[in-house]
This record gives structure tokens, sequence and C-alpha cells, in this order.
């Protein structure tokens, strides 16, 4: 299967969340500086930032957090005025679910596995390719 071919069923993966879902706004991949890799949110957005500095506060807290004497923190949750965020660890990657207050944010962590089990993989491979034309770019 194509690289492109690939991209384009992460993409599919997460729409298909996104319409089961009830409430759920967005689903963001990201590196571990917060760069997006792929944003995928419904038609409406629910008037939510999705701005790299904004996403890159979480993967910053919960790198924090981690360094905590408690242990290692896989995941963060934060809640807003109308909106929840959650952001889960995968290793080399972060995936962050801007969700209403009234979804089920229970289920996030059963979504963001279910990511990983389907595109680590291809998430991995999209992140050193980005890695490496970066640093390509530079010499």
């Amino acid at each position: 299967m194509a690289f492109v071919d690939c991209l384009t069923a992460m993409e599919s993966t997460c729409q298909k969340l996104l319409d089961r879902v009830e409430g759920l706004l967005a689903i963001v991949i990201s590196d571990k500086d917060g760069v997006s890799i792929l944003k995928v949110n419904q038609p409406s957005g629910g008037g939510f930032p999705l701005t790299p500095d904004f996403l890159s506060s979480y993967t910053l807290a919960l790198d924090q957090v981690s360094k905590l004497p408690a242990g290692h923190a896989s995941s963060v949750y934060s809640f807003h005025d109308y909106h929840q965020v959650a952001q889960f660890s995968m290793g080399s990657f972060y995936i962050s679910f801007v969700a209403l207050d009234s979804a089920n944010y229970g289920m996030f962590p059963t979504l963001a596995e279910e990511i990983r089990g389907c595109h680590s993989k291809t998430i991995d491979k999209l992140i050193a390719s980005v890695l490496e034309t970066g640093r390509n770019s530079t010499a």
C-alpha cells in the first residue's frame, strides 16, 4: 500500500470515529513537539482553537507531569467552558481529542488505542520522513 493510501486510510479511520462518537469535534495526531501530522474535525468545528500553539501546550503539560515522582503519565484531560481536550502519549506521537463538554470522555482511551493499533507504523514513518526532510533542508 502506497504511503498516500496509508494516510488516506488513517484519515478515513479518524473520520469514522468522529461520525461514530457523539460530541467529538476533532482528532489531531501530532509529533512530540506538538506539530500536527493529521487533523480531522467536524465541519462546524465547535469554535475551539486547534492551533499548534494551543495543542502543543498539552504536549508540554503531559511531558512535565511525567517528570513528577508519581510515575509516567500517558494522558492528560482538560475541561474548558464548553469543550474538553484529552491527549494521549503513544510513544513517538500524541493523539488529541477535542469534544463538547457533554461527550463521554471515558471513551477516549479506547479510541486512542484503536487509532494506534491501526496506524502506529504509518505515523512513525511519517514523523521520520518529516524529520529527515527537515534535516536535509538545513544541510
